[in-house]
């Protein structure tokens, strides 16, 4: 950033520039993106389709530009659950036999290194089987009470003999060694560890209902209520390691917490205030048993909470005004930025980027845009609006600094994988007229369009003047992803009257143009003919696509 802006953002101003969507690589006809977010890994993006309703997984390799069909369309199967452990992707294939099951696969990618993992059969009931990630340890469940634990390449398989139980409600304190939460059962909770089963159901009260279960240092937090009525006071259990038991009730100060957050390895929680109709989110002293801050919120308890590097993110409901507000604090309960939306209108979603865990990224619906926000460090924002887009979800990685998006063209309904860039580069985001103002009635018409085997092409007319008389210049070429120029071959085109249906006119070769975009809404020119090189500068003219593909960024101090 130069040093002009970082002047006025210290003045608590701020300074607007542009960032492109360059495309990835999109659907075609043979090849829906299924709903559900794509994984990064090994520079490849690994994600599921649904194309006529053939379940599909594919990658995309980053550095080559290759897709590759992972499991060969097959009607005998359905895909469910795509989930990242280190360096594999891990996946459930669905068999329909008499008494249908899953089994769970791995990939890195590549179709040579996709393989089945264990020959255990998850049964199908009331929920499909599942995945988890705590840590760097992977549970695959089954209703039927097959548990698969994947560590380190390590395979565990545990039958606990539970109906249904919840890996959301699970609390892993080490290597086969955690505890399990079964609401269709009584309400069972146990613990397993080492092949041991121990029965824990009688720590909690009659009537509980486990909600949430969390792991900070080395104890198990579980938020409960009781029979299962959402207005009825919360409570937490501790448990820890080595088995101690802990209720928050047997305290006068904590007995009314209903749950915990961990953020930076520090303690929070949130507690009701029956006076004021309100809730606060508070930070918690090592031994749980004094508050050192504390946040009102306006409304009922959080529905999202995200905890980032540097900010915590939280989004409650107020029933009486039907409207959602959005809070941004930093580690001490500060307030950065506040937010109110009506909760009809506007349904905001908030992810993390795991490769930028200080970047918070914020979408929400308005007349047709979507707007991006990036907070960096607690102390900056930035603010980018895209019209013409529909954010459909994120996907980003330890091993790479550069997040993608999948975003739907609202014109077109097709789905691609887009990076957000200040450089742009050749692709989707060239699409439309351009010309030199001084050039009266002549300019460039560019179209990017995607042929029947995937790969991409651009193509041009130029509409110019030769002797006096209009004169129009034609071109195409394939390129690939990540190219910043592109130079393509020009024909005239002779023989043919006004509106003359004859056959095809006389084509002649011209010359070549290399494009090079300089930023959203100007490109460069050098156009070569008989030797000599002419070099132009050209602007965007139609600023539909440039809402659509371009962004404006605010860069603003939060602390102004």
């Amino acid at each position: 950033m130069n040093k002009l802006c970082i002047l006025l953002l210290i003045m608590g101003s701020y300074c607007v520039h542009s960032k492109s969507w360059n495309e990835v690589f999109s659907e075609s006809n043979n090849l829906q993106f299924d709903q559900q977010a794509p994984v990064l890994i090994n520079n490849k993006i690994i994600f599921k389709t649904n194309t006529a309703n053939v379940p599909g997984l594919f990658s995309y390799d980053l550095e080559t530009n290759q897709k590759s069909n992972l499991i060969p369309p097959d009607v005998d199967y359905e895909l469910n659950d795509v989930i990242q452990l280190g360096d594999a992707v891990y996946f459930l294939i669905k068999r329909f036999t008499a008494q249908p099951y899953f089994q769970l696969w791995k990939t890195d990618g590549d179709l040579y290194n996709t393989r089945k993992v264990s020959d255990l059969e998850f049964r199908t009931g009331n929920f499909s089987p599942s995945l988890v990630v705590y840590g760097n340890t992977l549970f695959a469940q089954g209703d039927n009470g097959a548990i698969l634990e994947i560590q380190n390449d390590q395979i565990f398989s545990h039958q606990v003999q539970m109906y249904d139980p919840y890996l959301s409600h699970m609390c892993v304190f080490k290597e086969q060694d955690f505890i399990l939460f079964d609401v269709y059962n009584s309400n069972k909770v146990v613990r397993i560890s080492r092949g041991v089963v121990t029965d824990m159901t009688d720590s909690f009260p009659a009537g509980f209902f486990l909600r949430s279960a969390v792991k900070i240092n080395d104890d198990c937090y579980f938020n409960y209520t009781v029979d299962e009525n959402r207005l009825q006071s919360k409570n937490i259990l501790k448990i820890s390691e080595a088995g101690q038991i802990t209720s928050f009730r047997e305290s006068n100060i904590l007995n009314k917490y209903y749950s915990i957050l961990e953020h930076n390895n520090k303690k929070y929680a949130f507690r009701d205030d029956t006076v004021d109709d309100a809730s606060f989110i508070v930070q918690l002293a090592e031994d749980d048993l004094s508050e050192l801050n504390e946040f009102k919120l306006t409304g009922t308890s959080p529905t999202n909470t995200i905890s980032t590097k540097g900010l915590i993110f939280l989004q409650d409901y107020v029933y009486q005004t039907s409207r959602s507000t959005q809070y941004l604090l930093n580690g001490q309960l500060n307030l950065i930025e506040k937010t109110t939306v009506p909760w009809e209108t506007e349904k905001p979603q908030v992810q993390r980027l795991m490769n930028s865990d200080n970047l918070v990224y914020s979408f929400e619906y308005s007349l047709n845009k979507f707007s991006l926000k990036e907070i960096s460090n607690g102390d900056s924002y930035s603010e980018l609006y895209s019209q013409g887009f529909e954010f459909i979800n994120a996907v980003s990685s330890d091993t790479s600094d550069q997040p993608y998006f999948v975003l739907k063209n609202r014109e077109t309904g097709i789905k691609s994988v887009f990076t957000l860039d200040n450089e742009p580069q050749i692709g989707t985001p060239l699409n439309g007229i351009w010309h030199d103002p001084e050039l009266i009635n002549q300019g460039l018409f560019i179209k990017q369009g995607i042929r029947q085997n995937s790969t991409s092409y651009i193509s041009i007319t130029m509409y110019t003047y030769q002797n006096g008389q209009p004169f129009w210049l034609a071109g195409n070429r394939d390129f690939s992803p990540g190219q910043t120029s592109l130079e393509i071959d020009l024909f005239d085109y002779r023989g043919t009257e006004f509106l003359e249906l004859v056959e095809e006119p006389e084509r002649n070769a011209f010359g070549s143009i290399e494009i090079t975009p300089l930023s959203c809404d100007k490109i460069h020119l050098q156009l070569t003919h008989e030797g000599a090189v002419t070099e132009f500068d050209f602007s965007r003219i139609n600023n539909t696509s440039y809402d659509k593909y371009c962004l404006e960024t605010n860069d603003q101090s939060v602390t102004k």
